[in-house]
C-alpha cells in the first residue's frame, strides 16, 4: 500500500490498506497510509475521520495530528475559532514532549553577520521555492550568513541554484530527527525559519523543542502552526489584517511589507496575458 501510494496508484494502495487492515485491524502504517491517500484524492471527510481513527489508537501521533489539521483546510463548515482550537492543541501535545535544555553558544556580538537558517522538504522545483529565491537574492549578504537545510530526496536545477545563495547546505532527507537537531544545534543558526507548518515532512516537532534562538515561521503554510516554541509567522495586512488575525495565531505576527510573497517565475513561463475587456471572466493564477 505505502509502495503504491508513493507510486501514484492511489486505489490500488487503498485496496492494499483495506486488505492489511483485515488482517490486522490497529495496523498504524496502514492506517496513517489509508488517511494520507484519501487526502491526496480529495476524500476530504473520509480522510479527517481516517487521521481520528489513526489518533485514537496513538494519541501521541503526532504526524497523524500534523496532516489532519493540514486537511482541515480543505473541510467545509469549519470555523476559524475551531481551526484555532485544533492548532492550539497539537502545540499542547508536543509541548509535552521532553524539551531540550542545552544552552545556546549564540553571542549578540555588534556587527556579527547573523546566521539564518531555511528548514525546508521543498527546495526543488516546487513553489516554495519559487518564492523563496527572490528573498534570498535579495538579503544582503554584509548583514547574514544563509543556511539551507533540505529535506527531500529530490534535488535537482532548482536545488542546484539555491545551494549557491548559502554558506551551508545540508540535505537531512530520511534522516531521523536525532540526527538532524545535533547538526542543526551544531550549526548554531541565530534564526531558524520554518517553511512547511503541517504540510508534508515538516519537521515542527523539533521546532518545539527550539532549535534556535529566534523561530519563524513563512511561506508554505497559511495558518498558525500551534507550536508554543514558535516565535513569529511572516504575514502581511491583507491574508492576516490587523485587528483580528492576531488572536488566532500562536506566534506573533510581523507584516514586513504590503506583501510577504515575492514570486520568481520560472525563465520558460509565458508573458502574462492582457485582461480581457469585453466584460468576460479573467482567471489568475497565484
Amino acid at each position: 500500500g505505502v509502495a503504491l501510494a508513493q507510486s501514484g496508484g492511489a486505489a490500488e494502495a487503498l485496496d492494499g490498506f483495506a486488505r492489511a487492515l483485515a488482517i490486522e485491524p490497529g495496523n498504524a502504517q496502514a492506517l496513517m497510509g489509508r488517511a494520507l491517500v484519501l487526502q491526496e484524492t480529495h476524500r476530504v471527510r473520509d480522510a479527517i475521520a481516517a487521521y481520528d481513527a489513526v489518533l485514537q489508537r496513538q494519541p501521541g501521533n503526532h504526524a497523524a495530528r500534523s496532516a489532519r489539521l493540514l486537511t482541515l483546510h480543505y473541510a467545509e463548515g469549519v470555523t476559524r475559532d475551531q481551526f484555532f482550537a485544533e492548532h492550539r492543541e497539537f502545540g499542547r501535545q508536543v509541548e509535552r514532549s521532553p524539551a531540550s535544555e542545552i544552552p545556546f553558544t549564540n553571542q549578540p556580538e555588534p556587527g556579527r553577520k547573523l546566521r539564518v537558517a531555511f528548514l525546508s522538504p521543498d527546495l526543488r522545483a516546487h513553489s516554495v521555492a519559487y518564492f523563496l529565491q527572490p528573498l534570498l537574492a535579495h538579503l544582503e549578504r554584509q548583514s547574514f550568513e544563509i543556511i539551507l537545510y533540505h529535506d527531500h530526496v529530490r534535488v535537482d536545477s532548482v536545488s542546484e541554484q539555491l545551494r549557491r545563495q548559502a554558506v551551508l547546505w545540508r540535505n537531512f532527507a530520511g534522516q531521523p530527527a536525532e540526527v538532524v537537531e545535533t547538526s542543526i544545534r551544531g550549526d548554531a543558526p541565530d534564526l531558524l525559519v520554518d517553511l512547511a507548518g503541517h504540510t508534508g515532512f515538516n519537521r515542527l516537532l523539533l521546532f518545539a523543542r527550539r532549535l534556535a534562538p529566534v523561530q519563524v515561521t513563512y511561506l508554505g503554510y497559511p495558518d498558525t502552526t500551534g507550536v508554543p516554541a514558535m516565535d513569529y509567522r511572516l504575514v502581511d495586512g491583507v491574508t492576516d489584517p490587523e485587528g483580528g488575525a492576531d488572536a488566532y495565531a500562536t506566534e506573533r505576527l510581523i507584516r514586513f511589507a504590503p506583501t510577504a510573497w515575492a514570486y520568481d517565475p520560472p525563465k520558460n513561463a509565458p508573458e502574462p496575458g492582457r485582461l480581457t475587456t469585453n466584460g468576460g471572466v479573467t482567471f489568475g493564477c497565484f
